[in-house]
């Protein structure tokens, strides 16, 4: 039993022996691949690549931070809109109606102010209003 006891013994120092080998072979071969990596990040193009990635990163959490909040204002500006379409479908009918009224109106002032004498020779500006008289130069002239 001797014998058996001793082979265990340097069968598990031989595996003690070889695990402790594998272990620094591993730490060799990280050590390396880190500094293969870190040569790789510290120059031109790694840094290069670490920006970019860096810039995406940053607008993608952008986009996911402040998604809620413009979806709520999308939704917001879409009830103001529909709000001043809505206030625009009943004043267009009116605006139409008073300029319909505003142009037969005028017509019937610019006929009646061409048959009828004016005082002033001074045309630099005239205005139509539609209350029948016309301003010229600031003079009021009504016509009959």
């Amino acid at each position: 039993m001797a014998s058996a006891s001793f082979f265990d013994r340097t069968k598990a120092n031989t595996s003690a022996l070889v695990r402790e080998r594998d272990k620094i072979a591993r730490r060799k071969a990280m050590y390396a691949c880190c500094k293969k990596a870190a040569k790789l990040a510290f120059s031109t193009v790694g840094l290069s690549i670490i920006v970019t990635l860096y810039a995406v990163a940053g607008a993608f959490l952008f986009q996911v931070l402040e998604q809620t909040n413009e979806k709520e204002e999308c939704i917001q500006a879409s009830s103001r809109n529909t709000l001043l379409i809505r206030e625009l479908n009943v004043a267009i009918p009116l605006t139409n109606e008073l300029l319909d009224e505003f142009i037969s109106t005028a017509s019937v002032n610019l006929s009646q102010a061409a048959r009828s004498p004016i005082t002033s020779t001074d045309f630099d500006h005239v205005t139509l209003d539609v209350t029948r008289t016309f301003k010229v130069n600031g003079t009021k002239v009504v016509t009959a």
